[in-house]
């Protein structure tokens, strides 16, 4: 009994305190949001890490402390309807997909977005519960879904160049005739550059651009910069072959009196070497004299 009636006095100790924390925080809220210039009306978006008024936040469906400034959702609604991938849409912390009252939210005035988002939505779910398999061929050339020419896998192309890589068998093809083209890295500058043997301009299948290219003319001051440039780097170039050329020939030189000064270093040696032999020869020449002279008797 005794120890019960301890834990029920602790606990009655505890729900005291919290309720005191409680009302403490509750008053210190009421009296931040009563002040204009408080912190409470300003809030940090965790996207763009910038201070913003409460007002431009918008609270996700996933989540209603999910919160983050109009500019950058809707950027990020832009984004993802330029590239056409709406089911990346998501919920930056919890990863949640952005449903349509999300959508109706962030594009507020601007129905056609709404109506865009909504049509994407429904075609790239369809993809995903179907599978291209069951679709026709003109929704597939619609959704930019065609097969890969090796393994016959459905590929989708939603943004890029028209270098198109197969995810399941590697292989690199041409998105427009399917032809093989393989890319190779070729060492450019400072760092490598790459070669496709099939480019974009040579495809007879790819579309050609409408009309003429615009051709920004230059200001007269601009080109003559520009020739300036093109003159004190010429001149650039001309002083560093010179410099160039004059130290191959400097060293050129020393090499020379280098290999000089080792052939008379050789012959000097040799001379000597010789010199050596020869007193060498004359030694046993008279050592073999003495040992005659010695050998012969004397005579009275």
């Amino acid at each position: 009994m005794q120890y019960r009636t301890f834990w029920l006095i602790i606990l009655g100790l505890c729900t005291a305190l919290s309720q005191e924390v409680a009302v403490a925080a509750g008053t210190g809220a009421t009296h931040e949001s009563s002040s204009p210039n408080s912190a409470a009306t300003q809030r940090k978006c965790d996207i763009c890490l910038e201070e913003k008024p409460t007002s431009d936040f918008i609270a996700l469906s996933c989540n209603k402390e999910h919160m983050f400034c109009k500019q950058c959702l809707r950027d990020f609604v832009d984004n993802a309807l330029k590239s056409k991938d709406v089911l990346e849409l998501k919920c930056p912390l919890c990863r949640a997909l952005f449903n349509a009252a999300d959508v109706r939210a962030i594009t507020a005035g601007q129905p056609e977005k709404e109506r865009e988002f909504l049509k994407l939505k429904q075609e790239q779910e369809a993809v995903v519960q179907q599978g291209p398999n069951d679709m026709s061929a003109e929704t597939k050339k619609a959704l930019g879904i065609e097969p890969c020419p090796k393994c016959h896998v459905n590929i989708q192309k939603a943004q890029g160049c028209w270098w198109m890589l197969c995810s399941k068998c590697k292989y690199p093809f041409c998105w427009y005739c399917k032809t093989y083209s393989p890319y190779k890295r070729v060492p450019r500058g400072k760092g490598y550059g790459i070669i496709h043997p099939h480019p974009f301009n040579k495809c007879a299948y790819a579309p050609k651009p409408q009309g003429k290219m615009p051709v920004k003319k230059k200001s007269p001051a601009k080109v003559a910069q520009q020739k300036k440039k093109v003159a004190l780097q010429k001149k650039v170039t001309l002083q560093k072959k010179v410099a160039t050329k004059q130290q191959l020939k400097q060293r050129q030189n020393i090499r020379q009196q280098q290999l000089k000064q080792q052939q008379k270093i050789k012959q000097q040696q040799l001379i000597k070497a010789r010199q050596q032999l020869k007193a060498r020869n004359n030694r046993t020449a008279v050592k073999k004299v003495v040992k005659k002279v010695a050998k012969k008797p004397a005579t009275a």
